[in-house]
């Protein structure tokens, strides 16, 4: 039979390894780049949400509509973010994203001012307030202003999740994209 001292040094082994392996928990009230700090991504908006999964999934889609072709230097254009699939709504937070742009600035729609900020005053950032991980389409509105002339292409990152309001990890989906728009 294993002595008490072995019985505890396994214990704490195994509740140790059950430590390190727990998810990092997720941000309803937004959440910025790096998150290295908490266990997370270098950059959520092009890492992916991972702390409502490991990989990103499938089951979830990423749209962004009212793209343009080509931008017009320093026009603003009103931009829907959407993320479709992933789990069934549940009570409470429905989903949420982390976006950045290259050139250019990042701000809320009209309209939408609760439920999307920029993160820590970076204009090139944006992700959703804790009111906008709960709204029931999983869609947001946002602006964006075009850079000066002669910047050329401008990329844009955002992963989005779907998640199922059980204030889990469990269950919740992500994907992402990386899109560009030509001057």
């Amino acid at each position: 039979m294993f002595s008490v001292n072995r019985k505890i040094s396994c214990f704490l082994v195994v509740f140790a390894l059950l430590l390190l392996s727990a998810p990092v928990s997720s941000l309803p009230g937004g959440i910025g780049l790096d998150q290295t700090a908490g266990g997370g991504p270098k950059n959520v908006a092009k890492d992916g949400c991972t702390c409502h999964g490991s990989d990103p999934s499938n089951s979830v889609t990423v749209i962004v509509d009212e793209v343009p072709f080509a931008y017009t230097s320093k026009e603003e254009y009103t931009l829907r973010l959407e993320v479709i699939g992933g789990p069934d709504k549940g009570s409470g937070n429905t989903g949420g994203f982390s976006m950045e742009v290259d050139h250019g600035t990042l701000s809320a729609a009209e309209g939408f001012e609760s439920l999307v900020m920029n993160w820590d005053d970076n204009l090139s950032t944006l992700t959703h307030t804790s009111e906008g991980a709960t709204v029931n389409d999983r869609a947001w509105w946002i602006k964006w202003t075009a850079p000066e002339e002669n910047t050329g292409k401008v990329t844009f990152w955002v992963s989005l999740n779907s998640v199922n309001g059980a204030d889990q990890n469990l269950g919740d989906m992500w994907n992402r994209l990386t899109f560009h728009i030509p001057e």
